[in-house]
C-alpha cells in the first residue's frame, strides 16, 4: 500500500497546540547527523544549539526549517512548509 492509500483511510485531525519555535537561519554540518543550527529568536535574539543526533536521523535540518519546543519540552525539527501550514506566530 501506498502512502496516499493509507492516508484516504485514516480520520483527519486539526493541530491546536501552542509551541514555541525558532526559524533556523544558518545549518553548520559537524559531523554525520551531527548539526549546529542558528536559530532566529524573539526580538533580535540569535542562538546557536547543537543538535542531538536522535532529532536529525530522519530529517537534516536546513535553513528555514524551524526549531519546535512543545510544552512538554519534547523538540524536533519541523520542515519549513509544514511548519507554516500548521502554525501562525502569535
Amino acid at each position: 500500500m501506498t502512502v496516499p492509500e493509507i492516508a484516504d483511510m485514516l480520520p483527519e485531525y486539526q493541530c491546536h497546540k501552542v509551541v514555541k519555535a525558532g526559524e533556523i537561519i544558518d545549518v553548520m554540518k559537524v559531523a554525520d547527523k551531527q548539526f549546529r543550527v542558528h536559530l532566529k529568536g524573539t526580538g533580535e535574539v540569535r542562538l546557536i544549539i547543537s543538535l542531538p543526533t536522535a532529532m536529525t536521523v530522519r530529517h537534516e535540518p536546513v535553513k528555514g526549517d524551524y526549531y519546535v519546543v512543545y510544552d512538554d519540552g519534547y523538540a524536533s525539527i519541523s520542515p519549513r512548509h509544514a511548519f507554516k501550514a500548521g502554525y501562525d506566530i502569535i
